[in-house]
């Protein structure tokens, strides 16, 4: 649907086309801050990581004469520009339009923001093909604003338009306390640029700020230039137009990239827990613990630096170019001398991968063994954005996405009582020594942050086992206090029943739920209270348990279980006789345990009715999310 209005005010009589769906504020402050929403209903994914965008900035000094957006959309789709930050547009208010392109039927939107006096301004050109991603354009001031675009990864451009080096220092500081305020908001997990006119000469003094800009600063640093460094190592941005150096020292773009070594076009949120190895860092984390409590890539780049090495060095490269075409002789000898010493190079590279794999299984660091090989493969399991529901179509928004997770979990969690009643078994009178229901001790509860392995994932708590190894005796002194009032009370805290459910993938149609496998991540702290009740009921298991119970046992792993397999196929084959192996699977079986008929199962293996208490309080209640 197009709608077309008019307005009679001179100010505004180039508005001849709105965008479909959109809601266009005319005439507001734009220290209201209002949101115009965009495609609300019509959104298509179009950017992708492999779309290619062009992105620029331009500070056009004027855009409200009769004509001159057009001049400025048809320099842009001259140069085939995606998306441009404009500055000094000078537009009254705030909204959106369709600018023609002059001689064409294309158009390109313009999302702009100003104020009444026809000063300052910034504003947005976007083509037609990429306005179809648009989600929402925000105005927050007539120097700031920010466009949000849809796709595989959400994008965010921030456009700014600075003060001048003589403004008033008030007027700076206003605009980066803004700035920081609006980069706070934004999802760090998406792709955030700051573009626009930052009136800032950063200067060529790269020593001390590598992280920041490149090799390829000019001039001398301004107070904005000081400014603009400081506020990019305070954010971990880095300064994109230093990285390259410019073809004509004319175009000085600059614009701010967030977190750019980003693989995958994601950041990790996750803390560096690694790091709590260190004797100093778990000492300093011990200190500032208990000071709290008394108030509350591996890269595969080797071949391509040693050819441009060879070229350098030995001069190879202009050499071979030159015999190419006059010495085909001495070609040929170059060329196989490169393909040897790429070859030995190549080798040299997987055998230091070897030998790292080598040391990481002997130190039995089996998450960097395996996340090295992982990395090797190269093949990943993705999940599938577009998921079947029930009745076979496919979901349409993310809500119903969320909604077919929820009805599969909770169908397959929640599964009907089999029928029937099983049989009472008698309990079992033997000499074994009783399991204790006393409180749980401090030795317990060390004993069982020591048990917890490393690496895994949080729960809702976002407390992880290495911040528990880590803290020491003031962290293992208020898990006791809490877990004796779990034991005086009989009532587990709402936290440990809680779960995040991670669906990964097995195999299969990644458009299936089924073929998910959910991981539930649970509280760290509710797993050190189960190991401590896992710690006394294991003896009583070991003394109970038949010989040839291989599940759940100590030094019974399925490596052994093979070993003990492999032994019978070699014996029966080396006597001529056959072997019948029965393999049974059940269907989500951990999924599907029947909760009744394991607590009468405990009371039967003479687990005190306390233990037996705390257990159904722990499993009645559970949540998932």
């Amino acid at each position: 649907m197009r709608t077309n209005r008019r307005n009679t005010n001179n100010k505004n009589e180039n508005i001849t086309y709105l965008l479909p769906y959109i809601d266009v504020m005319k005439r507001n402050q734009a220290k209201k801050s209002p949101t115009i929403t965009i495609n609300k209903y019509n959104t298509s994914r179009v950017l992708t990581p492999r779309h290619r965008l062009k992105i620029a900035t331009w500070n056009v000094r004027a855009g409200f004469q009769i004509g001159s957006r057009e001049i400025i959309v048809r320099e842009l789709y001259r140069y085939g520009i995606s998306i441009t930050a404009l500055s000094e547009l000078r537009l009254i208010g705030s909204g959106s339009m369709r600018a023609r392109v002059p001689n064409s039927d294309d158009y390109m939107v313009l999302c702009y923001c100003g104020v009444e006096k026809r000063m300052e301004g910034v504003s947005y050109a976007v083509d037609r093909t990429i306005s179809q991603s648009l989600t929402a354009f925000q105005p927050i001031s007539s120097r700031l604003a920010i466009l949000s675009l849809y796709g595989t990864i959400n994008r965010h451009i921030i456009a700014v338009y600075a003060p001048t080096e003589v403004s008033s220092d008030e007027s700076k500081d206003e605009l980066y306390i803004k700035l920081q305020e609006v980069l706070d908001t934004l999802p760090r997990k998406d792709l955030i640029l700051i573009a626009g006119d930052l009136n800032a000469q950063v200067g060529s003094n790269r020593p001390d700020w590598e992280d920041v800009h490149g090799n390829y600063g000019i001039g001398n640093m301004d107070g904005n230039g000081l400014r603009l460094l400081s506020f990019a190592a305070a954010n971990e941005l880095i300064i994109g137009n230093r990285l390259f150096r410019h073809p004509r020292k004319l175009h000085l773009w600059t614009f701010i990239r967030l977190k750019r070594p980003c693989p995958k076009s994601t950041t990790s949120k996750r803390r560096d827990w690694s790091k709590l190895a260190n004797p100093t860092v778990q000492q300093c984390f011990q200190m500032q613990s208990r000071e709290g409590m008394h108030g509350c890539n591996l890269s595969n780049n080797t071949t391509k630096s040693t050819v441009m090495d060879l070229r350098q060095k030995s001069g190879i490269g202009d050499t071979m170019r030159q015999c190419k075409l006059t010495n085909t002789t001495r070609y040929r000898q170059l060329n196989k001398e490169i393909r040897i010493r790429l070859k030995n190079e190549r080798n040299a590279y997987w055998s230091e991968i070897a030998q790292e794999l080598e040391d990481a299984a002997h130190r039995r660091e089996y998450r960097s063994l395996y996340t090295t090989l992982r990395r090797l493969r190269g093949k990943l399991k993705r999940t599938s954005d577009s998921i079947k529901k029930a009745d076979g179509n496919f979901v349409l928004s993310n809500n119903e996405r969320l909604n077919r997770c929820k009805e599969y979990y909770q169908n397959l969690y929640n599964h009907p009582a089999p029928g029937g009643n099983p049989a009472n078994s008698p309990f079992l009178h033997d000499s074994t020594e009783p399991i204790k229901e006393d409180e749980p001790s401090i030795a317990e509860i060390t004993s069982a942050i020591k048990q917890l392995k490393s690496g895994k994932a949080a729960g809702p708590d976002e407390i992880v086992a290495e911040a528990l190894k880590a803290g020491g005796k003031p962290l293992i002194d208020r898990r006791h206090s809490l877990l004796r009032m779990i034991w005086q009370s009989d009532s587990i805290p709402g936290a440990c029943k809680q779960a995040v459910i991670i669906p990964l993938f097995k195999k299969g149609h990644n458009q299936e739920c089924k073929n998910y496998r959910g991981i539930s991540l649970l509280s760290i702290v509710g797993k050190v209270f189960m190991k401590v009740i896992q710690q006394r009921l294991q003896s009583r298991h070991e003394q109970l348990a038949r010989e040839k119970q291989a599940g759940f046992r100590l030094w019974r792993g399925c490596c052994n279980q093979v070993f003990t397999l492999r032994q019978l196929l070699e014996e029966r084959f080396r006597c001529g006789k056959r072997l019948v192996t029965v393999f049974i699977d059940f269907a989500a079986a951990f999924d599907n345990v029947h909760r009744p008929a394991l607590w009468r199962s405990l009371v039967t293996e003479g687990v005190p009715d306390k233990i037996v208490h705390l257990l159904q309080q722990l499993y009645e209640g559970t949540k998932s999310c």
